[in-house]
């Protein structure tokens, strides 16, 4: 819950910046015109596989007629939570650099879509603290 609301939060702020008008057609980039990687420090790349780990999940999950499992879903939303507050404590989000900023707070933008996906109809998710 903590780290949806914190989500959310910086989304707010993102959007007061001008960074990000709206969140539901937000378009960031993982590379900069180099070719490099915006996201370098260790725990950005961790939040990414996390992320990537989560999204395998789901389509496995959608082809399969069964019940997604309540276990897995807890464990990955856990450890995705523990690498959110990571990068949070970590990382300046809103950098000097605005493509670091924008790749950021993409991943900020879906942390808080996939939170809201392993924990549907499960717990209430708070927009603030």
């Amino acid at each position: 819950q903590y780290a949806y609301a914190r989500c959310c939060a910086l989304l707010r702020l993102a959007q007061q910046q001008e960074l990000a008008s709206d969140l539901h057609t937000f378009n960031w980039q993982l590379l900069d015109p180099g070719g490099d990687l915006y996201l370098r420090a260790a725990t950005e790349q961790r939040l990414a596989f996390c992320l990537l780990t989560i999204a395998d999940e789901i389509v496995r999950n959608s082809t399969s007629p069964q019940e997604p499992d309540r276990h897995v879903a807890a464990k990955l939303s856990k450890n995705l939570a523990a690498n959110f507050l990571d990068f949070y404590d970590f990382c300046r989000i809103l950098s000097p650099d605005r493509g670091t900023a924008m790749a950021r707070i993409g991943l900020i933008a879906t942390t808080k879509k996939a939170i809201a996906h392993l924990v549907a109809d499960q717990i209430f998710l708070p927009e603030s603290l």
